[in-house]
């Protein structure tokens, strides 16, 4: 009994060291604030309309990273299940020492999606779900020196 303590605390101190030569990871901090501003309007007794905007900042507040807005026609398929077919439009600007794209730029993503989301209530806790699947198109530059406006949009494999 004795040798298989050690030998499971032995594994926990083997498996607790940080091996560095594994760690490939890129550190990039930053200081990142999200505001978002939600309106759901409903159109009948099943039928709502919901619209959103994030307003996402970086570097205290300075910066742009990303504008994104949102909207979805929902239907309530049980009062406690709601499917939504939706459209979204983002601007993704460059932030932090590694830039989402390879050349730096701001670009535009348009993006389709599904989405149900399922709400249950356990004592005094309001739970929801959202499961959503999202197309996205986005604009792919062919080099650096091209502007927002020569960009092509195509959708993403």
């Amino acid at each position: 009994m004795n040798r298989i303590f050690l030998f499971v605390v032995y594994l926990i101190i083997i498996f607790s060291i940080n091996i560095q030569a594994q760690n490939t990871r890129l550190s990039d901090n930053n200081t990142i604030g999200w505001f978002s501003v939600n309106g759901t309007f409903k159109l009948s007794s099943r039928i709502s309309f919901i619209t959103e905007y994030h307003w996402r900042r970086t570097d205290l507040f300075n910066k742009w990273q990303i504008g994104l807005w949102r909207r979805s026609i929902n239907y309530q398929i049980h009062p406690k299940v709601q499917v939504r077919l939706g459209y979204g439009l983002i601007e993704n600007f460059p932030y932090g020492n590694y830039p989402i794209n390879s050349f730096g730029k701001q670009f535009t993503e348009n993006r389709m999606f599904q989405a149900i989301v399922i709400t249950d209530k356990i004592s005094r806790v309001e739970l929801s779900h959202r499961f959503m699947l999202e197309q996205r198109w986005i604009g792919k530059y062919s080099n650096a020196n091209l502007t927002k406006e020569d960009i092509v949009t195509l959708p993403i494999d």
